[in-house]
């Protein structure tokens, strides 16, 4: 469901950038300012339609929903910052249906980090980063322990063949 307004919207993106065009291009070249590039804003607008549109896809799969989650959340920020800037909007009716727009993108962009970072039960690599890490900790402590005991049987067994070897010369001797 969440992903149902993404594939929407990008398909619209995709088809129709004209509207969003205007939007973009203060974004689109504040980026091309500090990449030092030149990109046309109908392109952005419509890369990001597709972004939207594939990752949407891909989330209401179920395939790679934490990738492609994290990918709708990325995006949703210059789409939410280029269509609803309610800050710049002087009509006050118009800045409250921004604002509402605004706060609905943000909450949006919540469920996609949330849906980022569920792991489905399974633990994350962080988790298993650590557990690997204790896990390797214990088996070195096993090993040493092992080392230790099998010195000391050594020593052990060196000293009852020098006592063996010390009654036989002293058995030889006599």
């Amino acid at each position: 469901m969440l992903a149902s307004v993404f594939v929407v919207t990008g398909q619209d993106q995709l088809r129709h950038p004209g509207g969003r065009v205007d939007g973009a291009r203060p974004l689109v070249r504040a980026a091309d300012k500090a990449a030092g590039t030149h990109t046309n804003p109908e392109l952005a607008v419509r890369v990001n339609g597709a972004l939207m549109t594939g990752a949407g896809a891909l989330l209401a799969l179920g395939k790679f929903p934490r990738m492609s989650s994290a990918m709708l959340a990325a995006g949703l920020v210059p789409t939410t910052l280029a269509e609803h800037a309610f800050w710049n909007e002087t009509d006050p009716e118009t800045k409250r249906q921004q604002r509402s727009k605004f706060l609905t993108n943000v909450a949006l962009m919540g469920g996609l980090l949330i849906a980022a970072a569920d792991t489905e039960g399974k633990p994350g690599l962080a988790w298993r980063a650590r557990q690997a890490k204790i896990e390797a900790s214990k088996a070195a402590d096993r090993a040493q322990r092992q080392a230790a005991r099998s010195v000391e049987q050594v020593r052990k067994d060196a000293g009852r063949e020098a006592q063996l070897l010390r009654l036989k010369a002293s058995n030889t001797v006599s």
